[in-house]
């Protein structure tokens, strides 16, 4: 056993072409952290034979990480379907062995479907008398059962996706039971998952830094020069039916009917992204609305800055970074209200939450906040302010010491 090492499993995949091996930039910029607060640092995740998917900007070559950061090692799981996966278990099961032996500390991210082998770990660990810290980002079961809504088109695939949840919601509970620790970004998931836990611990997980911060000046210099007649709304994210896109559009077309000008862009590429993009410019609203599709996360970062709001429909409990990089870009938070949200902003002015599926008080909130410019300001300011903690620094070395101290 490595002292001081860690052993992490993901779900981001590594992707081959060749003999270069990409992995996510987000991802990297974690396992950079991760090697500033531990000794070694083992990290687990699934190949997939094949080019990177999706804008190439979200994966990069890793080598160059690797040869800048020589105590990271990764350590590559085959990704297949479920048939092919019962073939890969023992010779995977025999990989995970070896490294949670030559590892001291063991942080598992897992999802209880079929097929995962973050699952795998934990109940490797867990008969190998291993005690092991989980991570978790929102309530899975629940997650999945908004995404599937639109292939709801026939009994067998309800009953499907019905005993699919059922069991990845019983999987995951007995997983959570298991662990020594529980570290739950986002006060949705500590609420669900908490109860099942003998440790459970709020944390975040963050990719964005200091210096992604919004400075001061900026933002005074973005609420002075501001048109009061047009409220510039923002959002970045995936275009999914988690995310309420259709509610979104309606909330924005039915205030822009009352007469508020808007302009409005959508950050993110998604399954309905052509769908949401043929819907506004049948309405008409292309001008108004905007789906600017994938823009590499940096640029996005320092777009939102130019915009007034942030404005969410998320539909189930989940933890989305955007809204913390929202906050730090001087944005107040306005969509469904949830857990996650009242704990981010707390007792400041940061957000206005509606209940979930409200569109028509989503709608009153826009108007309202585009008629009080002082109440805009407000909000704009200490959406700034909450957001100083928040930092990708700050919360590894908050987790990391947890993860030393109670494992």
């Amino acid at each position: 056993m490595t002292p001081g090492s860690v052993l992490l499993f993901v779900h981001p995949p590594f992707y081959k072409q060749g003999d270069k091996v990409f992995f996510d930039t987000q991802a990297q910029n974690g396992l950079r952290l991760w090697a500033d607060n531990f000794e070694a640092v083992r990290i687990m995740a699934p190949l997939v034979d094949a080019p990177p998917e999706g804008p190439p900007s979200d994966t990069t070559d890793l080598q160059p990480f690797l040869d800048k950061h020589p105590t990271v090692e990764p350590v590559m799981l085959p990704r297949r379907g479920t048939l092919r996966f019962m073939k890969d278990l023992g010779p995977g099961k025999k990989v995970i062995r070896a490294q949670i032996e030559a590892s001291q500390y063991l942080v598992f991210g897992f999802s209880g479907y079929i097929g995962d082998w973050g699952t795998v770990a934990c109940r490797m660990a867990l008969r190998m008398g291993r005690p092991y810290a989980i991570f978790k980002d929102g309530v899975a079961h629940r997650v999945a059962r908004v995404s599937q809504q639109k292939e709801q088109r026939s009994l067998l695939r309800r009953l499907r996706n019905g005993l699919e949840n059922t069991l990845m919601k019983y999987s995951d509970r007995h997983v959570v039971r298991g662990a020594k620790l529980a570290l739950l970004h986002g006060q949705d998931t500590m609420e669900y998952y908490g109860p099942f836990a003998s440790d459970p611990r709020l944390v975040h997980d963050i990719h964005i830094s200091k210096a992604d911060r919004i400075p001061q000046a900026d933002l005074d210099r973005r609420l002075a020069e501001r048109d009061p007649g047009r409220l510039q709304v923002a959002y970045a994210g995936r275009v999914e039916e988690i995310k309420g896109p259709g509610h979104w559009i309606s909330a924005l077309r039915n205030a822009l009917r009352d007469g508020v000008q808007i302009t409005a862009k959508w950050y993110g590429t998604g399954t309905l992204y052509d769908e949401h993009k043929a819907q506004v410019a049948e309405q008409g609203l292309e001008e108004a609305i905007r789906f600017m599709g994938f823009v590499a996360h940096k640029q996005m970062l320092s777009e939102i800055r130019q915009a007034d709001v942030f404005v969410f429909t998320h539909m189930t409990e989940e933890s989305p970074r955007c809204l913390i990089e929202a906050l730090s870009a001087g944005l107040p938070l306005v969509g469904y209200d949830n857990a996650f949200v009242r704990d981010l902003v707390g007792s400041s002015q940061a957000g206005l939450f509606v209940p979930r599926g409200d569109v028509d008080a989503l709608t009153a909130a826009l108007k309202g906040l585009a008629n009080d410019p002082e109440q805009l300001k407000a909000m704009a300011l200490d959406a700034r302010r909450v957001a100083e903690p928040l930092n990708d620094e700050d919360v590894f070395l908050h987790r990391s010491d947890i993860i030393k101290n109670a494992l």
